[in-house]
């Protein structure tokens, strides 16, 4: 990926930490990526523009398509528990208040 040429690249950090960019040279060894592709079993893409790069697409889209197998795994967080401890207090609360304070009134 790339270009032959100058290109853009980061040189350096600022001092927030950032990238700082500038121009370097930039050589693509085109023929010894052709030379891995070869090797690997695979092809080797060059795109220079935008209308290369869709035929690239095009082409990889057309190679074989395997379906992969997916498993999903859900984590659920229960959070009524809060509330029934709250439930509970409340419910002991007012066990003990008729019991005691307002037991007079009953």
């Amino acid at each position: 990926m790339g270009t032959n040429g100058n290109a853009l690249s980061p040189i350096a950090y600022n001092a927030d930490g950032s990238y700082r960019y500038g121009m370097r040279q930039v050589e693509i060894d085109e023929d010894l990526l052709k030379n891995i592709a070869d090797v690997t079993g695979g092809k080797y893409f060059r795109a220079t523009d935008n209308e290369t790069l869709e035929e690239i697409y095009d082409e990889i889209n057309k190679l074989e398509k395997t379906d992969i197998e997916e498993f999903k795994y859900y984590r659920y967080e229960e959070k009524f528990r809060p509330w029934v401890l709250l439930a509970g207090a409340l419910l002991l609360l007012e066990w003990i208040l008729r019991n005691t304070v307002f037991r007079s009134f009953i």
